[in-house]
């Protein structure tokens, strides 16, 4: 695996435009060269197509998925940072537990990703409910239809150089999801 580039990706939209589908493509594509795949999710009835994980101890391959409960979102990211490697991370709806001011262990997570070569893809229905702290690792962003905008993300798209991009983006959505409901841009930050 050496020279791998690790990926960080966001995909952005509301229900029914094909994020999870999206997302699903990359565990398939993760899991049809012998990788291993984590699912992290706050609802107990998504992803069921995998296992719980119990232990990372048995973890080489394959797909599993961690329900992550209110209150313990510090000590999962942490045992994700510190047993996760090689494989992909699913965070799908990350908004739901990990807001605006994610858990200091998100931190070390995002920056250890390329020594631990993981790949890591959220899910979210805005950008909004993306944490803050995702913008400043340059990920590439899959937009959607989403019917909330940027507030609240505005300076830092700017200190990236995609607020413009951004905006653009998302007006092109809304004139092309009335023909494709599933259309997407994806934008390099």
């Amino acid at each position: 695996m050496a020279g791998r580039i690790v990926k960080l990706i966001c995909i952005v939209g509301t229900n029914g435009t094909g994020k999870t589908y999206l997302a699903n493509q990359f565990v398939e594509k993760e899991l049809g060269r012998g990788g291993k795949v984590l699912i992290v999710t706050s609802h107990d009835n998504e992803w069921t197509q995998f296992s719980d994980l119990d232990t990372f101890n048995d973890f080489a391959s394959g797909g599993r998925r961690i329900v992550m409960y209110p209150d313990e979102e510090e000590q999962t990211i942490q045992r994700i940072s510190e047993k996760m490697y090689k494989g992909l991370l699913v965070m799908d709806d990350c908004g739901g537990y990990l807001g605006n001011n994610p858990p200091k262990s998100f931190k070390h997570l995002m920056i250890s990703r390329k020594q631990l070569m993981l790949d890591i893809l959220f899910t979210a229905h805005s950008l909004r409910d993306l944490p803050k702290a995702i913008f400043s690792f340059n990920p590439v962003l899959i937009l959607k239809n989403t019917t909330a905008g940027i507030e609240g993300r505005e300076k830092i798209l700017a200190a990236n150089g995609a607020l413009e991009k951004v905006e653009a983006a998302q007006k092109e959505i809304k004139q092309k999801i009335k023909k494709n409901p599933y259309y997407q841009k994806i934008i390099e930050l």
